[in-house]
């Protein structure tokens, strides 16, 4: 089974930024997410990636597919498989 999946972003894209609770602001702002940046994901948030280094100032961005639709901003760099179950 697959524990985790980490990433690195080969093109940058702006995400609309959202208050602790997910919900977008409503100033429109938002944030660059960096070419290079490093991030994971794991199943019990199938939809989210996880900013995985300190180069990243957002913690977190949600309605994402790595894999799928947006392929084009992510690389696969590595697996992590829980070798228990």
């Amino acid at each position: 089974m697959i524990d985790e999946k980490y990433y690195v972003c080969i093109k940058s894209f702006d995400v609309e930024l959202c208050d602790d609770d997910g919900c977008c602001l409503d100033d429109g702002s938002t944030h660059e997410i960096a070419k290079g940046s490093n991030w994971y994901w794991n199943p019990s948030n199938p939809d989210m990636l996880w900013g995985d280094d300190d180069s990243n100032s957002v913690a977190w961005i949600s309605n994402i597919e790595p894999d799928g639709r947006d392929s084009d901003y992510f690389k696969l760099t590595g697996v992590h498989r829980d070798e228990a179950n």
